[in-house]
């Protein structure tokens, strides 16, 4: 509960911040498609004879939606919402609250670059009688061009990377659910490269 509320309190002060200008400087809402590679590294606690960690990873590839909100400030910086949900029997969300700065480069024409706060996790679906949770937090960045048709209505297409430390999750078999610990986290990071594509209106 106490990371939900930190979570909103969060949201409502960079929305509260942004909103001083965005009324001036203009509020852009994106929706549309999502792809996402998202990958989780258990990193080894021993060593080969070389000396390496060994190393892990599971990967997946999941489809789904995007939506996001950019609150314009001045001087061509922005505040940014960014959430997607990609599912592909497994269920991903990568959320990020950030700031970046606007390259105008054209008539019309913009890239934003920026970096974020970034919450999110995962529900795995083995079988009907087996899933596995993790929420976890950490930091991403965020690289999105848009076009402009009209003063209204554009497209935009873009990428993002996150990186999570797995924070809570659980594990359940049939009628036996398991919470993890902290040391079952202790090796593990969390990752999720997104690509995004969609319509874009100015508010």
């Amino acid at each position: 509960m106490n990371k939900k509320i930190f979570f909103v309190f969060v949201g409502l002060v960079m929305i509260s911040t942004a909103s001083l200008s965005a009324r001036d400087l203009g509020i852009d809402l994106d929706v549309g498609g999502a792809y996402t590679r998202h990958s989780q590294h258990y990193i080894g606690s021993c060593c080969d004879g070389a000396g390496f960690s060994t190393n892990s990873k599971a990967s997946k590839n999941l489809g789904g939606i995007h939506l996001g909100v950019n609150f314009g400030l001045p001087k061509n910086w922005s505040v940014f919402a960014d959430t997607m949900f990609t599912f592909n029997k497994t269920l991903v969300n990568d959320t990020q609250l950030g700031i970046g700065y606007n390259f105008l480069l054209g008539k019309g024409f913009k890239l934003f670059v920026g970096g974020a706060f970034s919450f999110g996790g995962s529900i795995s679906k083995y079988s009907d009688k087996h899933t596995t949770r993790y929420f976890g937090i950490g930091g991403g960045l965020n690289v999105t061009a848009s076009y402009m048709f009209t003063r209204k209505f554009g497209i935009y297409f873009g990428v993002a990377d996150n990186y999570y430390k797995p924070v809570s999750g659980k594990n359940k078999e049939g009628n036996i659910t398991t919470e993890f610990k902290d040391n079952d986290f202790k090796n593990k990071i969390h990752q999720s490269i997104n690509a995004k594509v969609g319509i874009r209106v100015k508010l």
